[in-house]
């Protein structure tokens, strides 16, 4: 049990990293082909918020499905 707890966590914060390393090489919004009004700082569009909860509950599935070959 406690190697599967400890697989998640590693799966999630390998996530996590990926994540942000995307935000710092300039990926996001602002790449994306039309987008002319970028929201202003802090806010973030329903897009954006749908995109991570899909993101969010892919990364669970993964974690779940890595877990379980572990």
């Amino acid at each position: 049990m406690d190697s599967r707890v400890g697989g998640c966590a590693i799966v999630v914060l390998a996530a996590g990293l990926l994540l942000a390393a995307n935000g710092q090489r300039g990926g996001g919004r602002g790449n994306q082909p039309g987008f002319d009004d970028p929201l202003p700082p802090g806010k973030i569009s329903n897009a954006d918020i749908t995109r991570a909860k899909a993101e969010r509950e892919q990364n669970i599935k993964d974690a779940t499905r890595l877990a379980e070959l572990a």
